[in-house]
């Protein structure tokens, strides 16, 4: 279960709760699209009007920098809240299926009873943030198709920089992502700590 105690537990819903929570929720389940849900809109804010991201992106909603028919979001552009949901589980679903692309392992058992539903969490959190490409050729990706899930968490510290620099904001992000969703249900090897 995740530490965060305002975040719903990880776990899979039954396909019939799947299918009346969305996309999200068909692909892991109710518990675990709501956490993720909550991850998001932790790390990239939900806001509703367009704003300039930390590199000068055009950005709304949870990060979304395309509108529902492709076009970038342009500046001063707003959105009501049913149009921020709407593009932001579109954006969810496509990462999170990125991330079971490259991972396929990481989906085992999902959507009723998903095995790694906090590295789902780590991993949705990640990739929605660095984007498919960089999470599929990634060190967390490759350590957790090597089968070291412990390793890959460890990895998710080398993803704090954006333009070039180190950013404060992503190496916190990271720090959470991986205390209170990457390192929870799994053993540390010998020596090693979260």
């Amino acid at each position: 279960m995740a530490s965060n105690p305002s975040a719903p537990p990880p776990g899979g819903g039954g396909s019939n709760r799947a299918r009346r929570g969305g996309a999200l929720a068909a692909l892991v389940g109710v518990a675990i699209a709501g956490t993720l849900n909550l991850a998001l809109d932790r790390g990239e804010g939900n806001r509703k009007a367009a704003y300039a991201d930390s590199i000068g992106i055009q950005t709304a909603c949870r990060g979304v920098i395309r509108n529902a028919d492709g076009s970038p979001i342009r500046r001063g552009q707003r959105f009501t809240p049913a149009e921020c949901n709407s593009l932001n589980e579109v954006e969810t679903v496509r990462h999170l299926q990125a991330a079971f692309a490259a991972v396929p392992s990481l989906q085992e058992g999902c959507p009723e009873n998903c095995r790694r539903p906090n590295q789902i969490v780590a991993a949705g959190s990640l990739v929605y943030n660095i984007g498919p490409r960089a999470f599929r050729n990634s060190t967390v990706a490759r350590r957790w198709n090597a089968g070291d899930w412990w390793g890959g968490c460890e990895a998710f510290g080398r993803f704090n920089r954006a333009g070039g620099r180190v950013i404060r904001g992503l190496a916190l992000r990271r720090a959470w992502e991986q205390r209170d969703y990457c390192f929870i249900g799994l053993t540390p090897p010998a020596g090693r700590r979260p």
